[in-house]
């Protein structure tokens, strides 16, 4: 008997807004992209798209402010 094989539209991936607004509430709380992503257990990559995604305005990493620091303060 030969096998059957089903066909199914391909939908894309959904997006999930619940995680995003998840995300974008915790980043919001001041917590880094690090600690968003820990907290949500998925990887910093993930977290950057959704928050990206969501239209949030990613803060800068905040480095090199130190006195010793070229970059202006």
């Amino acid at each position: 008997m030969p096998k059957q094989y089903f066909y199914f539209r391909h939908t894309g991936n959904k997006p999930n807004e619940e995680k995003r607004d998840v995300a974008r509430m915790l980043y919001n709380s001041g917590l880094s992209i690090r600690q968003v992503a820990e907290a949500m257990g998925v990887t910093f990559q993930a977290t950057h798209g959704m928050l990206q995604r969501a239209g949030v305005k990613l803060r800068g990493k905040g480095g090199m402010t130190g006195g010793h620091s070229r970059r202006k303060k």
